[in-house]
């Protein structure tokens, strides 16, 4: 039996047949009392309690990228992250990632990374499937062919395998949203091709990508977007203090050969000449990553028209003596509330590293400009605009920082679309250095990975996850009328949808009621085992988006969370 682990609070399901009384067979007793009728709903008794605004984080306001605080002054904070932090739990909760690994009951294997929307799963040596990755309901596993069983050992959300093969060792680092494979050759006496076996389902495929070579995707019939993604190996040499020598894409390349059904041979290859020469310093890198239902967060791209880019650990901004590069991040703002009025807007990202070379420049200006054309994390270079947005010369004062808040205005208000921001140093000749801060793909401390931090007021409530599921609606409980701008109570309104993020408008109403102390309303007009969007408004103001699944015909469900006083839990 699967064990997991969650650094969150334990929640426990309890499912329900309707009746007049409902009496959970585990000796809970839970009863619905009725309430007085409001536009097809009941409204709670409990409404005319207003619950306190919390200071602090928000949890209700958390998404895939973001998390919000509130204030003292009443303000909020949201600070996007350009790498996932929050994956869904089975009751649609929003809770932190964990990518730590521990130790697992899984038949075979003996680590697994913590809480998040994948597993990873690792042998304690490289033999058959030592590597396998589970995507929703679907495994896919690795082997390396010639493997001398290299002992594994594990440290955070690291797994190391040494002598896989002679001179050769293995390290994969489990991060928000990928498996980034690197492959350490210790000396040039290293081999210079690699082959392994990655077995997938049976109706999978694996196709080159169409917008970035050398990379691979491996898609599912019925998805439009791929699985898993083998982004373009890059390889580099190893650099002393906090120099890091760029990824090179030359010496490098990764072809597949479909053996049968679910079977397929990944070739990686490196360039002898390259390899063998009198300047290398070893141990060299070599990575091939797995990208896990990839979005677009950041990347580095080469600084040309058509040219791709590459992932890792790292963002490149600068020169080296081949190439030019630039930074591209882009930010999920889902989560700030439509009609916030935005206070400010900073774009943040952290470096302890520079890029290697002899002879770098003393200083850097790196601008940030406006992304003007789509792009994922295996497009080639987007487009942007030649306007700066804002300056910051490096090196200074640690983490750099770029007001944008004008383009996040515009963001908002629709006037603008988001493809992101791109930072590139200005100018670029070859040979000047440039910083190369922490990525989104950045496995430790999250808040040196890059973030947008927006603070804003806005009069919306804050709309509750419902712990309480019926078959024909949610129970939904929203915090009180607390107006940043000290405008006048009107009204709530409470809206539902088939659609995410949709736009609350009369045939989405469910109920209104100028009634500023009612802060709860019982749906009963939904589908029995649908997926459902809720959202509050008060006045005009949109609180966040609810997404709910209900259970089947004539059964609710109820989640209870263990109190920090009394609850109780642990894990054997």
């Amino acid at each position: 039996m699967r064990s997991w682990r969650y650094r969150a609070a334990v929640l426990a399901a309890i499912t329900l047949t309707t009746g007049s009384l409902l009496q959970p067979a585990i000796g809970v007793r839970a009863v619905f009392a009725p309430g007085v009728g409001n536009g097809g709903g009941a409204v709670n008794a409990e409404a005319a309690a207003a619950p306190k605004l919390p200071v602090g984080e928000l949890p209700e306001k958390r998404n895939r990228s973001s998390k919000t605080e509130r204030g003292s002054d009443g303000k909020l904070t949201t600070t996007l992250f350009a790498n996932s932090i929050h994956y869904r739990d089975a009751k649609g909760k929003w809770q932190p990632i964990d990518s730590r690994l521990t130790g697992t009951s899984e038949k075979g294997y003996s680590w697994v990374n913590g809480a998040n929307r994948f597993r990873s799963f690792f042998k304690k040596q490289v033999d058959a499937e030592y590597l396998r990755i589970d995507v929703g309901a679907h495994s896919y596993s690795l082997s390396l062919d010639g493997s001398a069983s290299g002992q594994g050992r594990m440290d955070g959300a690291s797994a190391f395998y040494s002598g896989a093969l002679p001179n050769v060792d293995l390290r994969y680092d489990v991060e928000a949203d990928a498996v980034k494979e690197t492959v350490l050759l210790n000396s040039a006496t290293a081999a210079t091709s690699y082959q392994f076996l990655l077995k997938t389902p049976a109706e999978a495929s694996i196709l080159p990508s169409e917008s970035s070579p050398g990379a691979w995707q491996v898609m599912m019939p019925g998805q439009v977007r791929p699985v898993l993604v083998m982004d373009a190996p890059t390889v580099r040499d190893s650099a002393p203090g906090g120099a890091v020598t760029a990824p090179e894409r030359k010496p490098v390349s990764l072809s597949v050969t479909k053996l049968t059904s679910g079977q397929f041979q990944l070739d990686l290859a490196i360039d002898a000449i390259w390899l063998h020469s009198a300047s290398r310093t070893f141990p060299v890198l070599l990575d091939p990553t797995f990208v896990i239902q990839p979005d677009a967060v950041d990347r580095t791209f080469y600084a040309c028209s058509g040219c791709g880019g590459f992932g890792g650990n790292y963002l490149y901004i600068g020169t080296d003596n081949n190439n030019a590069y630039r930074a591209g991040l882009k930010f999920d703002l889902s989560s700030i509330p439509m009609g916030a009025v935005v206070n400010g807007a900073q774009l943040i990202v952290t470096t302890d590293n520079v890029i290697n070379i002899s002879n770098p420049a003393s200083s850097h200006q790196i601008d940030a400009h406006r992304i003007t054309s789509a792009w994922d994390t295996s497009s080639s270079t987007p487009a942007f605009d030649a306007t700066v947005l804002s300056s910051y010369v490096f090196p200074g004062t640690a983490p750099m920082a770029w007001d944008i808040s004008g383009t996040v205005l515009n963001w908002l208000s629709g006037t603008q679309p988001n493809y992101g921001i791109l930072l590139m140093r200005n100018p670029e000749p070859l040979g000047a250095g440039g910083p190369v801060p922490w990525s989104g793909s950045y496995a430790g401390d999250p808040t040196r990975t890059p973030r947008l931090s927006i603070t804003y007021t806005t009069d919306a409530p804050a709309l509750l996850q419902p712990s309480t599921l019926h078959s024909n609606g949610a129970d939904l409980q929203w915090t009180h009328y607390a107006p940043s701008s000290g405008a006048q109570f009107q009204k709530y309104e409470v809206h539902r949808s088939l659609t995410p993020n949709f736009t609350p408008s009369a045939s989405t109403l469910l109920t209104s009621t100028t009634d500023v102390s009612v802060t709860s309303y019982r749906d009963t007009t939904a589908a029995p085992g649908g997926t459902f969007y809720y959202k509050v408004l008060a006045n005009a103001s949109a609180s966040q988006e609810v997404k709910v699944t209900l259970p089947p015909d004539g059964q609710a469900s109820k989640v209870l969370q263990p109190a920090s006083d009394v609850g109780k839990d642990t894990f054997l």
